[in-house]
């Protein structure tokens, strides 16, 4: 609902301040509920993902002055169903590997496994911030004018490169440093794992522009196929290399989203080039 209104505002702004917050709290609130253990771990998400939802919202109240009600609009439900239900599942087949990963951690190999993906996974999505605010912003704005959609793919992918790539490589390079700040054996264990997660980072950078012209041309097949796939995909082979740990899961993960990055490139320049193409002159016209 907050990335919905803040969308018809064209504040896509608002959304990097919910999803910068959510993120690091993930990164700071299990130190202060480790004592109860793995139900530590539940309380800091949940409660990280309320006070992110709440400062985003109190945001909204205060600058565009909204007054929430209750009220219900069928004839607009019934429009957008369809186009609602399917991102849904997109998000939902978005999310799922990484929240299906940490339980078979736990049952295959340990919990130990689990808290080092934990941690690894949570500063991967301070990166995952980035395109994530590119892809609404490019939602927001070729929403509201389609025309010139191949301009704001441009701009969010040049922000992409400038931003998101080099805050990968500091975390290739020093991630390290970060993961000692939890301990000496998350460093060891968990250092190679997150140098993998961080570059899979921009593949999956260039499957949210995809699913933000998906969105605007709505291609909504196209939509949940692609993330369906992706997801079980990058699952199925975290899964398979699992036996080489971490760095197994880091591997399958980084394939996983390799091919779906690459995959989404035909969508982008579709977009990109689509104009060009169709405007090149033809051997009559010359």
């Amino acid at each position: 609902l907050i990335e919905s209104i803040s969308m018809a505002f064209r504040a896509a702004g608002n959304i990097l301040i919910k999803n910068t917050i959510i993120s690091l709290l993930k990164l700071v609130f299990p130190f202060a509920f480790i004592a109860f253990g793995g139900y530590g771990i539940f309380a800091s998400t949940g409660s990280a993902v309320v006070l992110g939802v709440l400062a985003a919202y109190l945001v909204l109240l205060l600058k565009f002055k909204i007054r929430p009600s209750i009220s219900m609009n069928f004839s607009l439900l019934k429009a957008t169903l369809a186009y609602s239900f399917a991102n849904y599942i997109t998000d939902f087949m978005f999310n799922m590997p990484s929240l299906v990963l940490p339980v078979i951690l736990l049952d295959v190999l340990s919990a130990n496994y689990a808290a080092y993906y934990y941690i690894a996974s949570m500063i991967q999505s301070v990166l995952l911030i980035i395109p994530l605010a590119t892809a609404q912003s490019l939602l927001t704005e070729g929403s509201y004018d389609d025309t010139i959609l191949k301009n704001h793919v441009k701009k969010a992918l040049a922000t992409i490169f400038v931003i998101l790539v080099p805050a990968i490589l500091v975390i290739v390079f020093l991630g390290n440093i970060l993961l000692q700040l939890f301990g000496k054996e998350y460093a060891t264990e968990a250092f190679r794992f997150l140098q993998l997660y961080s570059i899979s980072t921009f593949f999956t950078a260039l499957l949210l522009v995809a699913n933000a012209i998906m969105n605007v041309k709505h291609w909504i097949k196209s939509l949940v196929i692609i993330n369906v796939t992706a997801a079980m995909l990058t699952l199925l082979l975290s899964y398979a290399f699992i036996s080489q740990k971490l760095v197994g899961i880091g591997w399958g993960w980084t394939l996983g989203q390799v091919i779906a990055g690459l995959v989404s490139l035909f969508f982008i320049f579709r977009v990109t080039f689509r104009v060009s193409v169709l405007q090149a002159p033809t051997p009559e016209m010359q």
